[in-house]
């Protein structure tokens, strides 16, 4: 019995070490699909913290530039990826913008029905089209962005597109479209009126109606109470350069003298400058002298070479210096103005120069620290994924050998109680038909008698290697059970008992049922019940629960009594 063990045990090792491979396999696969589903979450990650930062084109561009495939994004991360990129390429010196940076997003947003996106995106590329100057490009997003907020009544995005709508057409030259697209805005914004009338202001101008100049301009000035005193002074100033330029100067320098109540220090030598130029235009050259001194004055007072405005007013200066000499008949010379502009262009190269320099050792820096915390980040990936697989494989492997274990003393239980089984049909060795005998008939059928029977050497391999595949579940008992041959024998030794109960409940009990009947009848206990039919003892007690519903006997009756009471 003991060499039927071990080789039953090494049958079983030879046929799960095959299933033991499969399971490798299957956990690479997953561990595979583990390591994509981490990309796409730190994918994710990342571009949610870009999200926080797209105002900022640099730090929008080293979070995307830590998603090495794009490509390989599921739809609404690509959708994202893309809207977030566009942002990167604004005043790029060399920007890479195509079609699909725009049209990926929209077709995502669309079928999601996401509008803000929507108008997200739209704005996107309007903007970025109208800085490339090309202007149908833009004039499409833009008019696409405006008719979605106008069939969804979002008057604030209305406004915004109007609004841009507009300057686009002004940077066309296009004053009359402008204008209706300012005029828009009014009906949607009622905080930015002043605003919006200024702009139409303008647009006039440039078409030379001063009539609706002047119009527009005193409803700005009339709705400015709360902008700032640097705004007025700025927007007098620009309605004042208006009139100069239609040689109505007188008008103009009123605008100027009003522009003077309100303008600061710092605004106060344009102003000045302005004024001496149109009382030179009107030949009143002393007013203009003086209004020259007073831009000097003003101009040194509040020098700054650091200011964005420091080198116009400069050379507004002394253009107008060397017009007044020429009213004075002075003479007149323009070197002051070339070698001041000759400093400022080199200063200016050698400040760019080294902003050029310190901006390409931080952009390799940063890259460079980019690769670094990549390396990192893919050898922590790399160290979890193993030491996870590491894991998988140990759990497997210490399952697989306890399952191994209680499969050997599964095999070995089954073996004893098979043991008993032959002992007790051997020991009857007379012709006597009575329980053993049927046993002893069943057990014939199984060939476990010729096995015990004969020597359990290599002669008897096949037989064994049979015995081992039935504990083994991959021989079917029923296929060497002929129960066509049981079932006589039992209604021979019990009085008809097979007969008696497939007469009454043939169509009650199933044909596994009215076996296990047969089995109880002729005393089987369930451990041996489950040895000979392959079945666990759980499905043996299961199947006397559901006889016994079906026959409504009681939970603990005895069914082999109930029956032989038919």
């Amino acid at each position: 019995m003991s060499n039927i063990l071990l080789i039953s045990s090494t049958l079983i090792l030879k046929y799960k070490f095959e299933k033991f491979m499969k399971k490798i396999i299957l956990l690479i696969l997953l561990s595979i699909c583990l390591f994509s589903c981490v990309n796409q979450s730190n994918d994710h990650q990342k571009l949610l913290d870009a999200e926080k930062y797209k105002n900022n084109p640099d730090s929008v561009a080293k979070y995307l530039f830590q998603i090495e495939e794009p490509n390989q994004l599921s739809e609404n991360n690509l959708a994202d990826y893309y809207r977030l990129y566009a942002y990167t390429q604004f005043n790029s010196a060399t920007p890479q913008i195509n079609e699909k940076i725009f049209q990926i997003p929209l077709k995502y947003y669309r079928s999601t029905n996401d509008l803000e996106r929507q108008y997200e995106v739209y704005m996107l590329g309007g903007t970025y089209w109208l800085q490339q100057k090309n202007y149908e490009k833009s004039f499409k997003y833009l008019s696409l962005g405006n008719q979605l907020a106008t069939k969804n009544n979002n008057s604030k995005m209305l406004d915004r597109f109007c609004e841009l709508l507009g300057g686009l057409h002004m940077e066309q030259k296009m004053y009359s479209a402008a204008i209706l697209y300012f005029k828009k805005r009014l009906k949607v914004n009622k905080d930015a009126i002043a605003d919006i009338y200024y702009d139409i202001a303008l647009n006039y101008a440039y078409e030379g109606k001063l009539d609706s100049v002047r119009k527009y301009m005193n409803k700005s000035f009339k709705g400015s109470d709360n902008i700032s005193t640097d705004l007025r002074v700025n927007r007098i100033r620009n309605y004042a350069d208006i009139l100069y330029g239609k040689r109505r100067y007188i008008e103009s320098i009123e605008q100027l003298k009003q522009a003077e109540k309100y303008s600061n220090n710092s605004g106060l030598p344009n102003l000045y400058a302005s004024l001496s130029l149109a009382y030179l235009a009107v030949e009143k050259n002393d007013s203009a002298n003086i209004f020259f001194e007073k831009a000097k004055i003003s101009f040194n007072s509040n020098a700054n070479r650091d200011d964005a405005n420091y080198i116009s007013r400069k050379n507004i200066l002394m253009a107008l210096e060397a017009v007044i000499n020429s009213k004075k008949n002075n003479h007149i010379s323009l070197f002051g103005i070339g070698n001041f502009n000759d400093s400022i262009v080199s200063e200016n190269y050698k400040t760019q120069q080294i902003i050029r320099k310190q901006l390409g050792d931080k952009n390799r820096l940063e890259t460079n620290i980019l690769k670094l915390k990549l390396n990192r980040q893919r050898l922590y990936l790399t160290v979890t994924i193993i030491t996870v697989l590491f894991a998988l494989i140990l759990f497997v492997f210490i399952s697989y050998n306890r399952k191994k274990v209680r499969r050997l003393v599964e095999i070995e239980e089954k073996t004893e109680t098979l043991q008993r089984l032959f002992d007790k049909a051997l020991k009857e060795q007379s012709n006597e038909i009575d329980d053993n005998f049927f046993k002893k008939i069943l057990l014939q059928q199984l060939g476990i008698i010729k096995l015990i029977a004969t020597n359990p050497t290599s002669q008897n391999q096949d037989l064994l290697q049979q015995m081992t595949r039935i504990s083994n579940e991959d021989v079917n008992v029923e296929s060497l059970l002929l129960w066509s041959d049981l079932y006589p024998i039992i209604d021979s030794i019990y009085n008809g008992f097979f007969t008696n109960i497939s007469k009454k409940y043939s169509n009650i009990l199933l044909e596994k049922e009215i076996q296990l009947c047969c089995l109880l009848c002729a005393e089987f206990s369930t451990k041996e019940i489950s040895v000979v039919t392959q079945q666990s003892v759980r499905t043996i007690y299961q199947r006397k629960t559901n006889i016994r519903k079906k026959l409504l006997i009681n939970e603990k009756g005895d069914i082999v009594e109930f029956l032989m009471n038919l």
